[in-house]
């Protein structure tokens, strides 16, 4: 499954901040590698030569990334990051089909409002993307069958104050579904270096 899927997530305060001083700073790092003498084009050199130059180090970039050795774009960063959240979850690997109730666009069943500050638009590659929505559909299944389950049977606004039993089998249940969004967070999170005091 080639091309990429965008992916739209709702943020704390700072982790924007903390994804554009880390992509900054990999820009600047790019910048220097590509000082290298050996991808110096200089006016006398013949075009096909300067062509050649120029596509050697476009490679030489692109592997970078691809390896994880330079995360100089949000796109790349997230990339990278996603991956290494599946992994340390033990969730990179092939899952089955999502069936057809999976939740597709919208809030899962379980998402709790937590007044994200802000947004945040990126693309992943779609197979990337698909494996980390089959992961968190798969190992929350059987509690969103639960939650649709506890939905038909409380279809009136449940509070804490008035049905506290009912509210605490929700939130429950909710704590045992992992939404895209919060595996979206998680690898964000988890792979972004703190901003140095006094820059948050």
């Amino acid at each position: 499954m080639a091309g990429t899927a965008p992916i739209y997530l709702r943020i704390t305060t700072g982790l924007r901040d903390r994804l554009v001083a880390h992509t900054a700073a990999e820009v600047a790092r790019r910048e220097e590698l590509l000082q290298d003498p050996r991808w110096e084009i200089t006016r006398d050199m013949p075009a096909r030569k300067r062509a050649a130059i120029r596509g050697a180090a476009r490679a030489y970039v692109a592997g970078l990334r691809e390896r994880g050795e330079l995360l100089d774009t949000q796109d790349v960063f997230m990339t990278h990051a996603v991956q290494a959240e599946l992994r340390q979850r033990g969730w990179d690997h092939d899952w089955p089909p999502i069936p057809d109730n999976a939740p597709r666009s919208g809030r899962w069943p379980g998402s709790l409002d937590r007044g994200w500050a802000e947004k945040l638009t990126l693309s992943l590659p779609t197979a990337l993307a698909e494996r980390a929505r089959a992961a968190c559909f798969h190992t929350s299944a059987d509690a969103i069958d639960k939650l649709r389950a506890w939905r038909d049977r409380h279809p009136e606004v449940v509070t804490e104050a008035t049905a506290p039993t009912a509210y605490q089998e929700y939130m429950e249940l909710a704590r045992q579904v992992t939404t895209t969004g919060d595996l979206w967070r998680a690898a964000l999170d988890n792979a972004l270096p703190a901003l140095p005091a006094g820059d948050e």
